[in-house]
């Protein structure tokens, strides 16, 4: 029995180290080459918050080799053509807070999304905004 649960194990760490190793190389900054990763659409926001953005909004991503696709990042274009993305998040009331009549609860964000290896997120994070640019200027011909 104890061999059971020992090769389940092990077969349960190599799948997660062949799903890091196949993150890795969606996006590989050092080559050259973008593949795995592609941002299928822009959905602007249609009264933009800060007047400073060209735009602003949502976007959603494919990872077709983990067939994955995420929803919900954020994004603001800048007018120096300067792109920042936001991984999606949610909001909660911040637990334990005695409120009195009239004041404002407080808030905390979780975010849903994170990526473990630093040098993976700032790859993919570097590839969408890429590619959100690439769509931005297509989308103002």
């Amino acid at each position: 029995m104890r061999y059971l649960l020992l090769s389940a194990k092990v077969l349960d760490m190599s799948i997660k180290l062949d799903l890091k190793a196949i993150a890795k190389r969606a996006v590989k900054k050092s080559t050259g080459q973008y593949t795995s990763l592609k941002v299928l659409e822009l959905y602007p926001a249609k009264n933009k918050t800060q007047k400073s953005s060209l735009e602003e909004g949502t976007l959603k991503v494919q990872f077709p080799d983990l067939g994955i696709e995420i929803r919900n990042i954020i994004y603001k274009i800048r007018p120096e053509k300067v792109v920042t993305i936001i991984l999606p998040y949610k909001i909660y009331p911040k637990e334990g807070q005695k409120l009195k009549k009239g004041q404002k609860p407080k808030f905390v964000s979780i975010d849903i999304l994170s990526f473990m290896d630093e040098e993976v997120w700032e790859n993919v994070r570097d590839e969408i905004k890429r590619q959100t640019l690439e769509l931005f200027e297509k989308s103002q011909l």
